[in-house]
């Protein structure tokens, strides 16, 4: 279930019911241009990953009709609540921002950062509040992947694009934690190139024979030790 509260297009509070059902467990989202399907979207990565899709701005995020109708003075947020269940749990995380009404003319955000918070529901319906950093890490889609579980229809080819399975390859290197095997060795490799570089400048500016053997020998060790390290062979083919 979605919560939308004053959330650019949404005025008030609105409730969107998601399904749960196994079988059918796609929504897709019908409306005209200017309806609010970008808005959606933007709800989502808003939340999960604190982000708003252009052409919608952080600033304007407070629903038009809500700025109108607050007095100067007056507080208001917007906010986007979202619960979801993992592993038979049930979770609940909020983006907020607040807004202050200056003047007629100006609505100022409060503070530019967005406020969040998750909680998990017990099942006699408290909730309790988790460290949002560790939980989201644990229990969100990754950020690499969320192109291929929020997306717009209207741009759904780019899915089949060839680059898509780059970012699929990346993605599945972030989430089993191997990435850094992959940036060390492209680093070592760059390690090795500057060690007989260097070793070549040595040569040519000292002639004691045998400093030039042990750092010779030296240089050896710690390429063959860069040549040993193994990285999983992860391929656009095998994906």
């Amino acid at each position: 279930k979605i919560i939308l509260k004053d959330f650019f297009r949404y005025y008030g509070e609105q409730v969107i019911d998601c399904t749960i059902n196994q079988e059918k467990n796609v929504i897709v989202i019908i409306g005209e241009n200017g309806r609010g399907k970008t808005t959606l979207l933007s709800a989502f990565n808003w939340v999960f990953y604190d982000e708003i899709i252009k052409p919608l701005k952080l600033d304007n995020i407070l629903n038009y009709r809500k700025r109108n109708e607050m007095e100067i003075g007056d507080n208001a947020e917007a906010s986007v609540t979202i619960f979801f269940e993992e592993g038979g749990i049930e979770y609940k995380i909020v983006s907020t921002l607040i807004f202050n009404k200056v003047n007629n003319n100006t609505v100022n955000l409060i503070n530019k950062k967005t406020q969040k918070n998750i909680f998990k529901i017990e099942s006699n319906g408290n909730e309790t509040e988790l460290n949002y950093n560790i939980a989201t890490e644990k229990l969100l889609i990754p950020k690499d992947l969320r192109g291929f579980f929020f997306f717009d229809g209207e741009h759904i080819s780019r899915l089949a694009k060839v680059d898509g399975k780059k970012e699929i390859k990346n993605a599945i290197l972030n989430v089993l934690g191997i990435s850094y095997l992959y940036n060390a060795k492209d680093h070592l490799t760059f390690i090795k190139k500057s060690l007989m570089q260097e070793l070549k400048i040595y040569k040519l500016k000292n002639t004691n024979q045998n400093d030039i053997e042990w750092d010779h020998n030296k240089v050896e060790k710690e390429i063959e030790q860069i040549e040993k390290v193994q990285v999983p062979d992860i391929t656009e083919k095998t994906i």
